[in-house]
């Protein structure tokens, strides 16, 4: 399967694949593909001849590919072996030394500059293709070692060379390492070589460099390669390890400074073996298992940051050390040596010792700095290769210190040499990242995926030209099986049609008729993918659905619009106008080249839109059809000569002004646009509205403009007048000696002054349905009143635009406006129009130096903003609102009102209108916000009084449970009482106390409720019944008088408060009486004595017992206003009185008190 894999990915398979795919499409697709008309690819011969050139433009690229990676392999290698720079310094034996150095490389390199590195299934690499590693490290650290285990294949072992061979030129003092997967370059060299002539060496190395920028821009190397080893780690003085350090971090920026990529770096600890017990721990391994990696690869996003990396590290060591203490305990039990178990036994320990020094280590080559570039550390392994010196024992060295005792050294090993955790880290680790450097993680896998998608898309793009050849024959098949479906259905209907068939079936033929030419018609698919490679071939049956269907639209819809037209003519003989100018679209179809559009289509839909009122589908369908039918070319119709006879007679009758007035007219409707207050800008439009609410935007016809009148009659008068009386010569032929008399001038003069009439009244309509906007309030007032007054203002603007419309001469108009000396002094009126409307021309105008009148009325309307800014900023609004309503209804002084409505009624409208409406809503926001100031006192005063003390209470209350006490009834009712006092405080100056009605100025009035108002005259009514002697202590007298006595009762004693009267049958006897009494005891007592039966008594008690007793007695009003009987009884006992009160106010007949309720608002 990995071989399989391995063959697919290869380029050249996927590029073989693909050029076969191309001549399979081309092959087989070829004789479906035509340009226009054509089909170049129909006959073999021609595919053959596409499917060669395809073929040889293929071959060509590719040779020309091959034969650019030879020449840059080729390149490379003449760069490496190139004279190296020569020193001045260098002594005859070195210079010997370099010639043979010299000599032995360009050897090795002549083997390998024709030579394919690689040869995996056909993939073949040149030397500049392959990956390229830097190797650092100090000599002895195990690095060839290393190499020489890796598994690596080294191809110039077939020509009898060395692994290694030492550079010359830049890598002077470096060695190379061929292999067939990767070229790795040995610094060691370097690392510690400090030249005789550094400035020549420095030169040839940053030579060395360059050329690998040139040769491989993207990624001059694949990687670096750290390698340190154990001894020196474990050895070395902290001075020492200091300096490797240093050395290593100073090799690496060198290379990421000059190179310019950030390149991935492993860093390889060499010569574990040297580790006490490492042997020992790992010695049951098999070849297999020491062939495994051993250590740690960081996560690639985390490797972006050296921090990170860092940090992670203890944590991935002390992974590494947990691992090493599972596998303890199971080594210990394999091995029966005791000096290897001890050796085992510590040797996680060993490793845990060495992890500070490697963590320190680490730290001071990769930590990050802001002067240098972050190196991307990829990770860290752990290798051993051949078993060389002594092991290093860091726990007894450890422990025999603290002691301050010798420490003994380990014998060296003495077994056969084996390489521990090498083989796979070079194939499995480093060389399969060689794509990761000099770049974004993330952009090298948008990278790869583009590539991908790259062959995936010619891939996709072979298999849609194939899927859109397929969908487009499938779509031709499905649009002729939709076309034999819709003939099959066209037919049927065509078929069943009455001889004279209607509307609804002459609809249905022509949805038919277009269903078929629909099917063709829709250009997008047409037009799309699968159409467009050259599948498409239904053109002609396209082109024989059109026919069809304008072949219909001849033959039925056509009679039927005649024959219409023909019936509408007979219907209206009454129109004669409308029936002219029917007889002119009639006349249009036997002359099809006269048609217009635009004056015949309106005549056909009315017509429709009659008789299918309740069919608004058919109607559109309709529509639709007499578009195509207008837009194609039209048959002459024969038109019915004795209806053309008899229309022409009839319009003939018509008089020939009003022919000429109905054609002006109709011109004007075509070309100029109404008048309305939208030509306005929007903040005048916001002022003034229609009176009229069915018509929201009052307008002028464009004829009765000024536009209408130089434009359409003044243009077009005459023309239209002389074309009036040729059509008339030519249809009435009985009139023709009285036509040939009649001048046009004159006749267009009777034109005129019917046209002047109209003019007028279309103007005074328009005019009397202008009003102002509503006024809600006094901030609206304000907004309004500013705008009506401002240098903008609308009102002046809605004036100059009347007069513009009205003064129809150009010059008298731009003197008026102007103001030149024409408008200063304007002259009489030469025309009617200019006559109706001189009061409104004559506000523009200036008089002996004196601004126009339009001027004053913005002033006196600035006035009245003011008086109203005045009241609508004071520090109480409502009180400044309820001030001004009282000074003004007082008529203390003239105020900024009465002026403008003064001013109104000397002007014309609509202006006296306009500033009228704007005097008089502005005095009803002033009322308006006075009666909220009003409101706000009554709620305040009055109706806190009413609720503390009277709500819920008798009497005002029938059914109360308490009784209102009479101090609290007197200080609400009495004279200067809550209610009082407010009448007289508040509602005097708008109340007519003589009728109880508000009183109005300017026709507003303080807008108080009717019920309120009843309320009011009520509490009035109420203090003048139980308050006769003013103030505020009810007082009530009146007179009682026996009138019967139940003949059981011996004795009858009405005892109220320290008052009383008795009556026993005999003469009657009247008492007076006063209520409340000075003593005000509280109580009233009545007493029925019945013979030999003892007595019978009801007592009430309370301020108010005695209008209970009386709500619980039988009461009778009399004749007398002033007079009323009531029956007392109990136990079937009853004596009757007369109550006569001191006055018509009567408070025993009349029920005021109950029916006082306090409004909550006025």
């Amino acid at each position: 399967m990995k071989r399989l894999i391995q063959i697919l990915s290869q380029k050249w398979f996927i590029s073989t694949i693909g050029i076969m795919a191309l001549i399979v499409v081309i092959w087989f697709g070829g004789p479906f593909l035509g340009l226009g008309d054509s089909q170049p690819l129909s006959s073999p011969f021609n595919r053959l001849l596409a499917i060669i050139f395809v073929v040889i433009v293929w071959s060509f690229n590719n040779l020309r590919q091959r034969f650019k990676a030879t020449q840059a392999n080729s390149a490379m290698i003449d760069n490496l072996i190139a004279k190296p720079f020569s020193s001045t310094k260098e002594t005859p034996e070195i210079n010997e030394e370099v010639v043979l150095l010299q000599e032995r490389f360009e050897e090795a390199v002549k083997h390998l500059k024709n030579t394919s590195l690689q040869n995996k299934l056909f993939g073949k690499q040149y030397l500049y293709e392959l990956p390229w590693y830097m190797i650092i490290g100090p000599p002895g650290s195990g690095k060839t070692t290393m190499l020489e285990n890796s598994g690596l294949k080294f191809p110039l072992k077939e020509f009898k060379l060395d692994n290694k061979i030492s550079g010359v030129g830049g890598t002077r003092n470096c060695d190379w390492w061929f292999t067939d997967d990767a070229v790795l370059l040995d610094t060691a060299g370097r690392y510690t070589t400090q030249d005789s002539d550094a400035e020549a060496d420095g030169k040839a190395w940053l030579g060395f460099l360059k050329l690998l920028q040139k040769q491989r821009p993207r990624r001059p190397l694949n990687g670096i390669i750290i390698a340190i080893s154990a001894q020196d780690i474990l050895t070395n003085t902290q001075q020492e390890r200091d300096l490797h350090a240093h050395t290593i971090r100073q090799r690496t920026q060198e290379l990421y400074k000059q190179l310019g990529v950030r390149i991935p770096i492993y860093f390889l600890l060499t010569k574990l073996d040297l580790i006490s017990g490492f042997m020992e721990f790992y010695d049951d391994l098999d070849k297999e298992q020491r062939s495994q990696v051993w250590g740690i690869t960081f996560p690639q996003d985390t490797a972006q940051q050296q921090t990170d990396v860092l940090q992670q590290f203890n944590g991935e060591f002390d992974a590494l050390i947990n691992s090493l203490n599972s596998r303890q305990l199971w080594r210990m039990y394999q091995e029966r040596d005791q000096s290897r178990r001890v050796l085992i036994n510590s040797f996680p320990q060993q490793m845990a010792n060495v992890k500070p020094l490697i963590d320190d280590f680490l730290g001071k080559i990769f930590a990050p700095s802001r002067y240098e570039q972050p190196a991307l550390l990829r990770g860290i392994y752990l290798t051993s290769g051949t078993q060389e010196g002594s092991p290093i024992d860091r726990v007894m060295n450890s422990f025999a210190g603290s002691l301050g005792m010798n420490s003994n050294s380990l014998p060296s090993y003495q077994g056969q040499s084996r390489n521990y955790f090498i083989n796979r880290i070079f194939k499995d680790i480093i060389f399969k990242e060689s794509e990761i450097a000099g770049a974004n993680v993330r952009y090298e896998k948008q990278r790869l995926w583009l590539e991908r998608a790259a062959y995936a898309g010619t891939m996709g793009a072979t298999l849609a030209i194939i899927l859109a050849w397929t969908t487009g024959f499938t779509r031709s098949e499905i649009q002729m099986s939709s076309l034999a479906d819709s003939i099959t259905n066209y037919n049927e209907i065509i078929n069943n049609l009455r001889p004279n068939p209607g509307l609804n079936e002459i609809s249905n033929a022509l949805d038919a008729a277009k269903e078929m030419r629909l099917i063709y018609d829709n250009e997008e698919d047409v037009s799309s993918w699968h159409f467009g490679m050259g599948t498409y071939q239904n053109y002609q049956l396209k082109d024989a659905a059109n026919d069809a269907y304008h072949r219909i639209q001849q033959q039925l819809l056509l009679p039927q619009i005649k024959q219409n037209l023909e019936t509408e003519l007979v219907n209206i003989n009454q129109e004669p106008e409308k029936l002219r100018r029917l007889l002119s679209v009639y006349l249009m179809l036997g002359t099809p080249e006269s048609l217009d559009p635009k004056t015949f289509k309106p005549w056909i839909l009315n017509n429709w839109k009659r008789r299918l009122a309740d069919q608004p589908d058919t109607q559109s369908h309709l529509s639709t059809h007499l578009d195509e039918l207008l837009s194609a070319e039209i048959k002459p119709q024969k038109l019915n000569q004795r209806l053309m006879d008899k229309t022409q007679r009839i319009v003939c009758k018509i008089p020939l002004y009003k022919q000429v007035y109905a054609r002006l007219q109709q011109q004007a409707e075509d070309n100029i646009s109404v008048y309305n207050l939208s030509r306005f800008s929007k903040k005048v439009k916001n002022i003034f509205i229609s009176k009229k609410p069915d018509s929201p935007d009052a307008n002028v016809p464009g004829f009765y403009t000024y536009d209408g009148y130089h434009d359409i009659f003044v243009k077009e008068g005459i023309r239209t007048t002389q074309l009036t009386i040729v059509e008339n010569k030519r249809i009435c032929q009985d009139n023709q000696a009285s036509l040939d008399k009649i001048n046009p001038e004159r006749l267009l003069l009777k034109v005129k002054a019917r046209y002047y009439d109209d003019y007028i009244d279309q103007w005074n309509n328009f005019i009397s349905t202008i009003a102002l906007t509503k006024i809600r309030n006094l901030n609206g007032a304000i907004n309004i009143l500013n705008t009506l007054s401002g240098r903008d203002s609308p009102l002046d603007k809605l004036v100059r635009s009347i007069a513009e419309q009205t003064i129809l001469e150009r010059a008298k108009l731009k003197g008026l406006l102007d103001n030149f000396e024409l408008g200063k002094k304007l002259t009489k009126p030469t025309n009617p129009v200019e006559l109706a409307f001189l009061p409104i021309h004559k506000l523009l105008q200036n008089r002996d130096e004196q601004p126009a009148e339009i001027e004053n009325i913005n002033e006196e309307l600035n006035d009245l903003y003011a008086y109203i800014t005045e009241i609508a900023e004071a520090s109480d609004q409502t009180t400044a609102a309820f001030e001004a309503a009282v000074a003004r209804m007082t008529q203390s002084k003239k105020d900024a009102i009465r002026k403008l409505r003064s001013k109104a009624r000397r002007l014309p409208s609509p202006v006296a209108e306009i500033i009228e409406s704007a005097a008089t809503q502005s005095w009803g926001t002033v009322l308006d916000s006075a009666r909220s100031y009003i409101n706000m006192v009554w709620r305040s005063s009055v109706l806190r009084d009413y609720k503390a003390s009277l709500e819920n209470r008798y009497p005002v209350f029938n059914k109360g449970r308490q009784q209102t006490a009479l101090i609290d009834f007197g200080r609400f009712f009495g004279a200067s009482g809550s209610i009082d006092n407010f009448i007289n405080t508040y509602l005097n100056p708008f109340i007519d106390k003589r009728r109880w009605r508000l009183r109005s100025i300017d026709g507003r009035n303080l807008g108080l409720s009717s019920e309120a108002m009843a309320q009011i005259q009520r509490a009035n009514r109420i203090k003048k019944m139980y308050f006769q002697d003013g103030g505020q202590q009810p007082a009530v007298r009146f007179r009682l008088k026996p009138i019967y006595l139940d003949a059981k009762v011996k004795r009858f004693l009405l005892e109220l408060n320290d008052q009383q009267t008795s009556y026993q049958h005999g003469p009657t006897r009247t008492v007076q009486f006063e209520w409340p009494s000075i003593e005000n005891n509280n109580q009233v007592r009545l007493i029925f004595e019945r013979f030999g039966a003892g007595r019978l008594s009801i007592v009430k008690e309370g301020p108010w017992a005695w209008f209970e007793l009386l709500d619980a007695s039988n009461m009778r009003q009399s004749r007398s206003a002033d007079k009323i009987q009531v029956t007392f009884s109990t136990a079937g006992l009853k004596a009757r009185y007369q109550i006569q009160a001191s006055s018509v106010n009567n408070p025993f007949s009349n029920r005021e008190l109950t029916k006082f309720r306090c409004p909550t608002r006025l």
